[in-house]
């Protein structure tokens, strides 16, 4: 099945559009600090 939509599209096709970003462009830590920050907010909202 495949979906043509102006809006929805793969992370492949996303980055063929877009080479300047890449699977390396993310870096695990800063997402990891993120993740921390959030658990971190939501357990201060159950104190």
């Amino acid at each position: 099945m495949n979906i043509k939509s102006e809006y929805y599209q793969t992370w492949e096709e996303y980055k063929e559009e877009n080479p300047i970003v890449s699977d390396e462009g993310l870096k695990a830590d800063k997402i990891q600090n993120y993740e921390e920050l959030m658990y971190k907010f939501i357990f201060a909202l159950f104190l």
